[in-house]
């Protein structure tokens, strides 16, 4: 069927200006196959980056229609090898930095001369990472798939970590979080914005300010506790589920034709303040 990119008039995405300077464009290793079962998606080729903690915000972006992927944050501990090292350290010799790996899946080589992948820095000095691809009308399937992975230091010093903002904003990207150490080592805030996929926390996690899951058509799913003064949780015609406690002052959860299942903590007094909406179940 050839190259689907090749029909219409199409050029590579250039990053919003809004989204932050460029500050890098992305190395790919050669295309090798896919370890994916998938015959779709034969091939794969892999970027790294660094994001410091001392830039405290440090976000991911992925834009267009053409493309849908995946996202992990995980503990570096869970990374499971790879990446070559090369990590920044601090004077104490412990990983002052989050690395990002970026795995591209596709079909064709000529695919790859339509997407730009990017490390990016904000205005205000936080950093990240944009996947950029066209946007079109309608598309019979996404011809690059990307599965970004983001992994935290877990040796990091808890002064850095407290400090540290993460924010996604994407669309037809599922979003996996397991980041246990932040049970005794928190991060400051949690931000995660997509649609059409789910997003779930198999880990514990805390917050030290708030933490935001939002998408749509898809289930919101946490596995382990969350601790966090504030939490909202966002989405539609699927279910939100905790299979264990949320501790906060401030829970905000929404969804549509689909139900809610939630454990409040024992109420102490003037805690927790609940606002939980369903639409649309008889």
């Amino acid at each position: 069927m050839g190259n689907l990119l090749s029909s219409g008039a199409i050029s590579p995405t250039i990053p919003p200006s809004s989204d932050g300077e460029i500050l890098e464009h992305a190395t790919f290793s050669s295309p090798a196959p896919s370890s994916s079962s998938n015959v779709r998606y034969p091939l794969s080729a892999f970027a790294e980056f660094h994001l410091p903690l001392s830039a405290k915000d440090l976000f991911f972006i992925s834009r267009g229609s053409t493309s849908a992927g995946e996202v992990y944050i995980q503990d570096e501990d869970e990374a499971g090898g790879g990446g070559g090292g090369g990590e920044k350290k601090s004077a104490g010799g412990v990983v002052a930095e989050v690395k990002v790996v970026v795995e591209v899946r596709f079909r064709d080589v000529d695919d790859l001369e339509y997407m730009t992948v990017v490390k990016l820095r904000r205005p205000g000095g936080g950093e990240g990472v944009g996947i950029y691809t066209p946007n079109r009308p309608f598309i019979p399937r996404p011809p690059l798939v990307f599965y970004t992975t983001l992994h935290l230091p877990s040796s990091a010093p808890a002064s850095l970590l407290a400090s540290l903002s993460l924010e996604t904003i994407s669309s037809n990207t599922l979003h996996s979080v397991s980041l246990p150490s932040t049970s005794s080592s928190p991060i400051l805030s949690l931000s995660l914005l997509t649609s059409n996929q789910p997003i779930t926390f198999t880990s514990p996690l805390q917050t030290l300010s708030s933490l935001s899951a939002k998408t749509s058509n898809a289930q919101v799913h946490t596995q382990g506790e969350i601790t966090s003064p504030s939490i909202q949780i966002i989405t539609s015609n699927k279910p939100v589920r905790a299979e264990k406690t949320w501790r906060a002052d401030r829970v905000k959860v929404v969804t549509s034709n689909a139900a809610i299942e939630i454990l409040e903590e024992e109420e102490e007094e003037g805690r927790p303040r609940w606002s939980v909406r369903t639409e649309g179940l008889c």
